[in-house]
């Protein structure tokens, strides 16, 4: 229940300051990299409908025609259980590269966005598509380690799970149950 109560905090103040500083004219991925954050340290199925209704919510609220947070959230998700499985927790400054690839989703889906809404005249300035895909990286390149930073000493003193201590055993074990495993095989008891 208490993670519950920390995810639907911190997922509501990321989608609140991505709108804050959307508005200002900063875009930054903030809802898209605490989806990334949560799907590490818990099993995707839990968390993937809760982030689809606050990235819709993101979507309306800067009132976009096709809502880019439902394409964009279950590739990150992907990308989360293959980081969870492949990559590195421990360390945050390595957290980057991920942050990096969520930046560049966001950026190339808001890009593609931004050609179907407003024409091709927008790939004319090649200079600006750059730097928009890059700025987006650069974004959850910063953002990732530092919610991984803050996230995890939020997680200690509220005694939940920490993303430097997720194993892709455990998670396995909370999404199948303790008795089956995928491919029918029992766990061996000694």
């Amino acid at each position: 229940m208490i993670f519950w109560m920390w995810f639907w905090c911190v997922t509501a103040l990321s989608a609140l300051l991505e709108v804050m500083l959307g508005t200002g004219g900063l875009a930054l991925p903030c809802l898209l990299v605490a989806a990334f954050y949560f799907a590490v340290i818990r099993p995707w199925r839990r968390v993937l409908f809760p982030l689809l209704i606050a990235g819709l919510s993101v979507d309306l609220l800067f009132c976009r025609s096709f809502p880019c947070h439902l394409v964009m959230l279950p590739i990150v998700v992907m990308g989360a259980q293959y980081w969870r499985r492949y990559g590195e927790l421990r360390t945050v400054i390595v957290q980057a590269l991920p942050g990096l690839g969520v930046g560049m989703v966001a950026g190339l889906a808001l890009l593609l966005y931004m050609v179907f809404r407003q024409g091709a005249a927008v790939l004319f300035d090649v200079r600006w598509c750059v730097l928009w895909v890059a700025g987006q990286g650069l974004g959850g390149a910063v953002l990732l380690p530092l919610l991984c930073w803050v996230g995890d000493r939020q997680a200690r003193l509220l005694a939940v799970r920490r993303y430097a201590q997720v194993s892709p055993y455990q998670i396995q074990l909370e999404e199948y149950g303790s008795t089956e495993l995928p491919g029918g095989e029992e766990p061996a008891d000694e």
